[in-house]
């Protein structure tokens, strides 16, 4: 492996290492719950939006260059979530790219 890359690894497990009991908490446990139910609502909740642009092809007053914007920035995180194997950022980057997708496209086609 490129030093970098041992250097990245071996820094992360020092990390993980120090941070070890308070990862342990089980006040932890809850944040991480309460943090995937609100990368689970947070895409459900924009599916309205979706509904009004591609059921009822209506997309006056939204922006695609915002929407696109918001699908473009999803990709780099998703990508960091893949990278560092974060369950939570793979499975919420995923859902907000898809919906931000969706809505960018409709947006585009139907404005």
């Amino acid at each position: 492996m490129p030093q970098a890359i041992l250097h990245h690894s071996h820094r992360q497990k020092k990390l993980v290492e120090i941070r070890q009991p308070f990862f342990e908490s089980k006040w932890l446990k809850i944040l991480d719950k309460v943090a995937l139910v609100v990368g689970i609502l947070g895409p459900i909740f924009t599916l309205p939006q979706v509904y009004n642009i591609w059921i009822l092809h209506q997309a006056g007053g939204v922006s695609v260059i915002s929407w696109g914007s918001y699908t473009i920035f999803n990709i780099p995180l998703l990508l960091y979530g893949i990278a560092h194997k974060e369950k939570l950022m793979i499975v919420m980057y995923s859902l907000w790219f898809v919906v931000n997708l969706v809505v960018a496209l409709g947006a585009f086609i139907y404005s």
